[in-house]
């Protein structure tokens, strides 16, 4: 992994100094938005330029199209902080009604504890014959995560499959084990098949 490069006293003048977002000095620096703001607020290089104040943790004003597309987009923080040039922890305190609770209320958001996917995308995610680490990349959530889901560690109280099903069949691995089509197209024809065995 790259080592982040080390800013330069200029550097670091021009972050506390400038009014320019995150995701514009980055680039400029070679270095990501969250090492800008990690400056700006005193995490890091707190001994270089001390007379120079540091910010408290605050949220650059975000419009009312970006908090839109916060609270309903399904990408990750980590992409949308990028996008907008705001911390991902900005992101997530949006997403869990800590900030801007108040604009937009009629959009959901999140608290911790809050679930984040429907009875049908966990359907979904149990049924789909994709690899963990694709439909980790789809949802946006670690491959972990997607082998929880499957294995009903998460959201175990939702039984998306029927009992007789082909996904609780011996012989289904990966697909079905006599290579039978129907089941391919429609996991219900275990009810019909010869071979099912649970």
């Amino acid at each position: 992994m790259p080592k982040t490069p080390r800013l330069r006293e200029e550097h670091i003048r021009l972050i506390l100094t400038s009014n320019q977002p995150p995701s514009q000095l980055a680039p400029l620096m070679g270095v990501s938005p969250d090492s800008i703001c990690a400056v700006r607020m005193g995490r890091t290089y707190r001994d270089v330029l001390p007379e120079l104040p540091r910010r408290r943790q605050t949220f650059r004003k975000l419009r009312l199209d970006e908090i839109r597309l916060i609270l309903v987009s399904r990408e990750n923080s980590r992409l949308l902080s990028e996008q907008l040039g705001v911390s991902r922890e900005a992101i997530n305190a949006i997403r869990r009604g800590k900030a801007y609770a108040n604009v937009l209320p009629e959009l959901a958001r999140h608290p911790i504890e809050a679930r984040r996917f429907s009875a049908t995308e966990i359907t979904a995610i149990r049924a789909s014959s994709e690899t963990n680490y694709a439909l980790a990349k789809r949802y946006g959530i670690n491959h972990k995560t997607v082998a929880q889901i499957r294995n009903r560690i998460l959201y175990a109280d939702i039984d998306t499959i029927p009992q007789v099903h082909c996904l609780r069949c011996r012989h289904w691995n990966d697909g079905c084990g006599f290579g039978l089509p129907e089941a391919q197209e429609n996991g219900a024809f275990a009810a019909e098949c010869l071979h099912y065995t649970s």
